[in-house]
């Protein structure tokens, strides 16, 4: 069970730092730069905020799907592509965070699913539980001396 937690983790910070500033975020486009999906050759996606010219891997974020993407490669309009996006600047307070758990940059569809706090209260309660198994475990039992 704490492994389970420990994998989720990330996942809950997200979801609780996505809940906690969702009112921060603005709607904006991203714009492709580059993506490459040729067989062999090393890519670094990136994107770049309309609004603001801020770039960003896109691999970190999400904000398109691979399969639309790789039908715009195929089409040849891959570079250029905006994608509807949903923003939190880095001047806000709470952007330090992004360093650890990306959230900064949503896809629309992400974003208008809203905060889920199922994932955080799960892997809270699994992390208690773990927590209690495992000092239970650490007890010496009563019948030895």
């Amino acid at each position: 069970m704490g492994a389970i937690a420990l994998f989720l983790l990330s996942s809950s910070l997200r979801e609780i730092l996505l809940a906690v500033n969702y009112a921060g975020f603005a709607p904006d486009e991203a714009e492709v730069l580059n993506w490459d999906f040729a067989p062999g050759r090393a890519s670094d996606p990136r994107a770049r905020i309309v609004s603001s010219g801020e770039k960003f891997r896109i691999d970190r974020y999400f904000i398109l799907d691979l399969d639309q993407a790789t039908a715009l490669e195929r089409d040849g309009k891959l570079e250029g592509h905006r994608v509807p996006v949903y923003y939190y600047p880095p001047s806000q307070p709470w952007s330090a965070f992004d360093s650890i758990v990306a959230f900064r940059i949503q896809s629309k569809e992400q974003f208008e699913q809203g905060f889920s706090a199922g994932l955080p209260t799960a892997n809270f309660v699994l992390a208690v539980l773990s927590i209690m198994l495992f000092n239970r475990g650490r007890r010496p039992s009563r019948g030895s001396s």
